[in-house]
C-alpha cells in the first residue's frame, strides 16, 4: 500500500494511539481547576483539559464554572479529553 493510500484509510477513521480518539461529551462542569485558558474539569466523569487552542462557543473561558452545562469536542488520550471546542449551554 502506498503512503497516499494509507493516509486516505487513516483519514476515514483509524485511531492513532499517539493522537487519541475523537470524542464528544456533554454535561455540567464539575471539579474545575486552573485559570483560563488552561482549565481542567470533569464532564460525564471524564477529565477535560483546555488550552489556548480550545475554541469557546457561545461565551468565554471565564464563563466555564462548576455547574455550567457544556458540550465538549476533542481527542481522548490517557483518560483525558483534550478539548478542541467547548460549547456553553
Amino acid at each position: 500500500m502506498s503512503s497516499v493510500a494509507l493516509i486516505a484509510v487513516c483519514a476515514s477513521g483509524c485511531v492513532n494511539e499517539a493522537i487519541g480518539e475523537p470524542m464528544n461529551a456533554s454535561s455540567e462542569v464539575s471539579n474545575l481547576e486552573g485559570a483560563c485558558p488552561n482549565l481542567v474539569f470533569s464532564v460525564e466523569g471524564m477529565r477535560v483539559s483546555t488550552d489556548s487552542a480550545t475554541q469557546i462557543e457561545d461565551g468565554s473561558c471565564a464563563e466555564i464554572v462548576n455547574g455550567k452545562g457544556v458540550e465538549v469536542e476533542g481527542v481522548a488520550r490517557d483518560g483525558v479529553l483534550y478539548a478542541s471546542e467547548v460549547d456553553l449551554d
